[in-house]
């Protein structure tokens, strides 16, 4: 079955070298399949300050990525993060981090 939605890649081929080749290969395969790529990395999720109980600066980046990712989540986009830690932060802490926020990952 072809996705017909159009998704958003959190990009993350800054990080590292394999990480370029997960992007590419998940861009790839998602365009094979007819889905409507917009590959974007507006920043880190937080993940490593947050793990060093730096919650003020964690909040800061999620606040940051989010009012990058939210335009293309209005526009109907859905967001996939191509790497599962980064997955979980957006997923799972930030709403734990700044409850009052509007936008759902």
């Amino acid at each position: 079955m072809v996705r017909t939605s159009r998704d958003t890649c959190q990009n993350q081929t800054l990080l590292s070298a394999a990480n370029i080749y997960i992007t590419t290969a998940l861009r790839a395969v998602l365009l094979h399949n007819g889905v409507d790529v917009k590959a974007k990395y507006p920043g880190c999720c937080g993940m490593p300050q947050f793990e060093q109980g730096k919650v003020k600066e964690t909040v800061k980046k999620a606040e940051k990525v989010t009012e990058v990712l939210s335009k293309y989540i209005d526009e109907g986009y859905d967001i996939v993060a191509p790497v599962a830690s980064c997955a979980l932060m957006l997923k799972k802490e930030w709403p734990l981090l700044m409850p009052g926020h509007a936008v759902r990952f």
